[in-house]
């Protein structure tokens, strides 16, 4: 049986080409832009990859973004996008170190945990496992960033394929 230490970055395989094979700029594998813009056109109508990154901690996020060069879809001439939601806490360091551990083109769209619909009073103290709860059941259809797209692969930072 494979092991996630099977997937540390030596003994995985970079194709350097690939990016030029998903057909994107340059200026689109480099972009800064923190919504789901036009750097993920063409990507309408197709499924995605979605992650919710609760802290900066990232190095199980960087596994398992390079685990998904084992999917069947990564030959793809453009493979699944990634999109990282966040807090809007990660440097722009830290947004490329997250991009490079993957050739799928990677956005990060914000979200805020902290936001309850109207006339919505939480009781207690809530608590991050509660809003990460609830970005998932809900917040995540509200979201603009995944209008585009038919089909969402929801992924958490532990999780690898093998």
């Amino acid at each position: 049986q494979g092991s996630v230490e099977n997937l540390a970055p030596s003994n995985l395989v970079e194709d350097a080409s690939l990016p030029n094979e998903l057909g994107l700029s340059p200026e689109e594998l480099d972009s800064d832009d923190e919504s789901s813009g036009d750097e993920l056109a063409g990507y309408d109508g197709g499924p995605c990859i979605a992650y919710l990154l609760m802290d900066t901690n990232m190095d199980k996020l960087k596994l398992s973004l390079r685990s998904l060069a084992l999917l069947s879809d990564n030959t793809d001439e453009k493979p699944a996008p990634i999109l990282i939601f966040n807090e809007g806490n990660l440097s722009d360091s830290q947004k490329e170190e997250i991009s490079d551990s993957t050739a799928r083109p990677v956005v990060f769209p914000e979200v805020n945990l902290n936001e309850y619909p109207t006339g919505f009073q939480p009781t207690g103290d809530p608590n991050k496992e509660h809003s990460k709860t609830r970005f998932w059941i809900s917040g995540i259809w509200n979201h603009p960033a995944i209008e585009r797209f038919t089909t969402v692969m929801r992924m958490e930072s532990d999780s690898c394929f093998h």
